[in-house]
């Protein structure tokens, strides 16, 4: 599974954020071929199962849209499928600055971006996500070095 996260074990970041913060409205901005996706939903999977949080994972991707490298939403889930995930994510096609609308005011706890982020990709999420965030709301941005965003 193709992944930056990966080499350096990110995913279990993302899954102790979910842990530990108990999100019942999740959203991911980003799948490629759901590295992150799978680590966020077991968190998820593991709050309802010990904590009874009825949390959900919405995962936003351009999937074939996409003109760079991309994933196959088919794939992902057949991955999330078999791990008995798939009730506690949605994969759904749409474009990151279109599909905050769908999302109510402070309603979103946790906002996890990999969308080829620049630094006005951020200002731009900021812009557009800021106030769909619940107070305690947690946005988590891939990215931060010189060699990854040359990738």
């Amino acid at each position: 599974m193709r992944s930056s996260y990966s080499k350096y074990n990110y995913g279990s970041i993302l899954k102790g954020i979910v842990l530990a913060h108990r999100p019942r409205i999740a959203v991911e901005l980003g799948v490629l071929d759901g590295y992150s996706t799978i680590n966020i939903a077991e968190g998820i999977k593991f709050n309802y199962e010990k904590f009874f949080v009825n949390g959900h994972l919405h995962s936003w991707d351009l999937w074939d849209h996409y003109p760079y490298k991309h994933g196959d939403i088919n794939e992902v889930q057949s991955r999330l499928n078999s791990r008995g995930l798939d009730e506690y994510v949605s994969l759904k096609n749409g474009d990151a600055f279109e599909v905050c609308m769908l999302y109510k005011t402070m309603s979103v706890d946790f906002l996890h971006v990999d969308i080829s982020n620049t630094g006005s990709t951020l200002k731009k999420v900021m812009q557009y996500w800021s106030h769909r965030m619940s107070p305690n709301g947690i946005i988590a941005f891939e990215g931060g070095s010189g060699e990854r965003d040359n990738v």
